[in-house]
């Protein structure tokens, strides 16, 4: 092992088996994980792509890993219909609610007033940005377990 880590297949074999591990561990208090990815799109008349969103079903949540909306075609509503088709969908999947993140310079102000509750954040990573965390709950929340 060099003194910045492991690298190549060596460093592959690792991930493997530390993801394989995690994953076991955290199926063993929760149940089965059954993820399943969720790809929503918007195409000008043309066929190019003007926004998409890509979200992760699992564990009784839907989360939103990336939402990404042209620049010529903000302000227009598409990233809020798209997050609107989001929800019906977690609602369709009988799952309790959505959960995402952003960076202070995206649009935090978007999630918010979608409805979004911030639980989390992060200052200076990376330096002089935010990194915030946000959750919608479409169900009533439910109890942690201790």
């Amino acid at each position: 092992m060099s003194a910045d880590g492991l690298h190549g297949e060596q460093a592959d074999t690792v991930v493997a088996e530390v993801e394989a591990a995690m994953l076991a561990f955290n199926q063993a208090q929760l149940g089965p994980q059954a993820a399943q990815r969720y790809v929503l799109a918007r195409y000008a008349a043309q066929g190019d792509l003007l926004a998409g969103l890509v979200a992760w079903s699992y564990w009784n949540c839907l989360y939103i890993d990336q939402l990404w909306v042209h620049e010529a075609a903000r302000g227009r509503g598409l990233g809020r219909a798209l997050m609107d088709e989001a929800e019906a969908l977690s609602l369709r999947l009988g799952l309790a609610g959505l959960r995402l993140e952003t960076f202070s310079f995206a649009a935090l102000g978007f999630y918010r007033r979608l409805g979004y509750q911030e639980y989390g954040h992060l200052h200076g990573m990376p330096r002089g940005v935010g990194r915030h965390y946000l959750c919608k709950w479409l169900r009533d929340a439910p109890v942690a377990r201790a």
